[in-house]
């Protein structure tokens, strides 16, 4: 039996922490308010949601307690085509919702103190990552990686693929106001906290012959991997004219160093003629090649983040209007996101070689209807960053294939109602992100197969946001 028999499709798993590589893992979603606009880098309206924002913006705020709790749900509808030149395997989908994405947020302001003004402030929540992915019939990159691997049992008769992505998030931060609330600094850290797993099945042909006389191959694993590390996030906020807010936020790569750790492995037969072939242990020597043994560390870091925006009062002119608009750069290029390996497992670089800088920018705006109600609305235009190589290379395609980084355009919209009386608000938002399609041709060389898959990526994400506001 070939040691790259299994090799080559076991050598996918490791290729899989890169899943949510790059600007497309951090998430601009983060309360139910920026949903409404998704512009809130040079807000200072009396919501804590502005801790992630425009934390600088907190010194501003009136002396008080400031509390914030939102959730979002997300509807992920993925879908795929890819197809050889006879037409194989065709179409692959996955609508697999996050029921909810949380976020708290916490300021107390102190307020005034002879000319500065000052305020610490508390966040915990989802920062990146967005829940899981279910492919139940397999992506494209893997039908090409196990039909390489079983091109001599047949071929792939079924796969799976599960990738789970959740980055929890506490961070704490102080600000402070100078020149009579003209000018504003803040500093912070937040520990990040990701949790990831990858888990697929996949099954060869029932044939006769090969290396598998009268039977097929079976795998089945789950892999796990968690890391832990630091986000230096420094801002600042001016007011030069009367109704005109300007916020900056920066953001330090974070380093995360993942750890390794299987969870299950299943291979069935562990062994053929009898016995003196072990699959079972080919299996493992595959994974060890690939890096995929417990304890094995590697980087897959979140970048370089920075935003700057612009918030304006238009009430001189339209009472109850304010208009803003945004603009956030992400260091993509600049960032350690995880080895890429070929075909003979042994690392071939850096994703980060796949990617230019990623940005976001757009405008929105939010009109006062009552005292108690105002509502808004906003859109955005997003590209990740990623080259046409990344969506080309056989040596990304597992990534690619399962969460591909297309450019997209979200609009959001929604309203908060303010129970004066209370000191309590309710938000409700929603959004749509639409992607834009990508067709790209990966020529695939591998072990046993060589040919050429015509791809075509599409998705869109609905989210639905709930957030509750509380001032003392």
């Amino acid at each position: 039996m070939k040691r790259t028999v299994l090799f080559s499709a076991l050598a996918l798993i490791f290729s899989c922490a890169s899943l949510f590589a790059g600007s497309i893992d951090y998430l601009t979603n983060q309360s139910a308010d920026i949903c409404i606009t998704f512009h809130r880098t040079a807000s200072t309206d009396e919501s804590a949601d502005i801790v992630n924002y425009n934390p600088a913006g907190t010194a501003f705020l009136p002396k008080g307690l400031y509390l914030d709790l939102s959730s979002q749900t997300l509807f992920k509808p993925y879908s795929e085509k890819g197809e050889d030149p006879s037409g194989e395997p065709g179409s692959f989908e996955q609508d697999q919702p996050t029921p909810y994405l949380p976020n708290f947020y916490a300021v107390y302001s102190l307020g005034k103190i002879d000319s500065m003004s000052h305020a610490v402030y508390l966040q915990a929540g989802i920062v990146a990552g967005g829940g899981t992915l279910d492919w139940k019939d397999g992506t494209i990159g893997t039908y090409a990686k196990y039909t390489d691997a079983f091109d001599d049992h047949g071929g792939v008769a079924a796969h799976s693929f599960t990738a789970y992505s959740v980055y929890y998030g506490i961070g704490a931060g102080v600000a402070y106001s100078f020149l009579d609330g003209l000018f504003s600094v803040s500093a912070g850290v937040r520990m990040v906290m990701p949790e990831r797993f990858v888990e697929l099945s996949a099954e060869s042909v029932n044939i006769m012959g090969g290396h598998i006389l009268g039977d097929h191959i079976s795998l089945k694993g789950k892999f796990l991997y968690s890391a832990t590390g630091f986000t230096p996030i420094l801002g600042a906020c001016l007011k030069p004219l009367k109704g005109l807010t300007i916020g900056m936020r920066y953001e330090c790569e974070t380093a995360l160093q993942f750890e390794y750790k299987r969870d299950y492995l299943y291979v069935d037969p562990e062994s053929v003629l009898l016995g003196a072939i072990s699959v079972r242990d080919t299996v493992e020597e595959g994974l060890a090649a690939s890096g995929l043994y417990d304890g094995n560390k590697f980087n897959i870091n979140l970048p370089h983040i920075i935003s700057t925006g612009a918030e304006y009062d238009l009430s001189d002119f339209v009472k109850g209007l304010t208009v803003m608009g945004s603009a956030t750069f992400y260091l993509v290029q600049c960032a350690d996101l995880g080895p890429y390996y070929d075909t003979s497992g042994e690392p071939a670089g850096n994703i980060s070689e796949f990617f230019n800088m990623g940005w976001e920018a757009g405008i929105g705006a939010v009109y006062q209807i009552w005292p108690e109600l105002k509502a808004g609305g906003g859109l955005m235009f997003t590209t990740s960053g990623a080259k046409k190589s990344y969506f080309e290379s056989q040596y990304t395609i597992t990534n690619c294939s399962a969460n591909p980084p297309l450019d997209s355009i979200t609009l959001g919209t929604g309203a908060t109602y303010i129970f004066q009386n209370l000191g309590l608000d309710v938000t409700l938002g929603l959004t749509w992100t639409h992607y834009l399609p990508v067709n790209a041709t990966v020529i695939w060389d591998g072990e046993n197969v060589n040919t050429t898959y015509n791809v075509k990526y599409a998705k869109d994400v609905v989210n639905i946001a709930l957030g509750v506001g509380y001032r003392m």
